[in-house]
């Protein structure tokens, strides 16, 4: 019985290791790629970069040892409200300042659908396989909290990233992160991920971390809509963190309910 442990520690760590090693490794093959289009197209760039990460993630996220289910559709009405509850104020707080029609010769549509596959490609990274590689089915949260600072820890290099954005990020990372938990899968995570940058960006305007996008109108007072855009507003940082309260609540009353939606639980693809 002793051994068991031991066996499913020891192959915990060999596919956290080599699934690390192998995502760097597809990065710095995107990197090649990626160095050949234009420096100005960001959503073409990520898409690309994301479609070499996706499948090493995958791999390595499936020889974890009790992986969860990877899609995840329970307690759908949580995971609703919280999104809307931090994505439609930060959205009414752009449009408040005032928009006008952008003048980006890009398509801000073909942008948006750009954009998914950056967004999959970092939730599976980040809430798949380096939340489960450092959880176990009673302690989900140190996988939680590992993996939101990686992701805070990844941003950090963007353009204009500041201690407030990259504080932002982190709380996003744990808002994510307890989302994956409620639902059991990634499909919130991942819209909702896309869905903020898409509505931020591509279509009222704003940086996203950082990052210029093609979109469909621009603030017209853009003092809050330069820099790392709203992941650094202390407005969203509060948003996040009480829609995170509330998301734990939820996390914790099914826990005790006996459905116990954690990482490292065998659960059935779709549920």
């Amino acid at each position: 019985m002793s051994g068991r442990p031991a066996g499913r520690i020891l192959r915990r760590v060999a596919a956290g290791i080599a699934g690390v090693a192998a995502i760097f490794l597809a990065q710095g093959l995107a990197g090649r790629v990626i160095a050949l289009l234009p420096a100005h197209n960001t959503e073409l760039r990520l898409a690309v970069a994301s479609l070499y990460t996706i499948p090493a993630a995958i791999l390595f996220w499936s020889l974890l040892p009790g992986a969860t289910a990877a899609i995840g559709t329970r307690r759908v009405r949580e995971a609703l409200l919280a999104s809307a509850a931090v994505l439609l104020p930060v959205s009414a707080h752009l449009a408040l300042h005032g928009l006008a029609p952008a003048s980006s010769g890009r398509s801000w549509a073909l942008a948006m659908v750009l954009l998914l596959p950056p967004a999959a490609s970092e939730e599976i990274m980040f809430r798949g396989f380096l939340q489960d590689l450092f959880s176990t089915s009673r302690l989900p949260w140190i996988g939680l909290g590992v993996s939101a600072l990686l992701f805070a820890w990844v941003h950090s290099n963007n353009p204009s990233a500041s201690l407030q954005g990259i504080v932002n990020i982190g709380l996003f990372g744990v808002f994510l992160g307890l989302m994956r938990l409620l639902t059991r899968g990634l499909v919130f995570p991942i819209l909702f991920h896309w869905l903020w940058n898409g509505a931020t960006g591509c279509i009222l305007g704003a940086p996203v971390s950082g990052l210029e996008l093609p979109s469909l109108l621009r603030p017209r007072d853009s003092f809050e809509a330069m820099g790392f855009g709203p992941e650094e507003w202390p407005f969203t940082g509060i948003l996040i963190l009480i829609s995170s309260c509330l998301l734990l609540a939820s996390v914790l009353r099914t826990r005790r309910a006996g459905e116990q939606p954690r990482n490292g639980e065998a659960a059935t693809p779709g549920a």
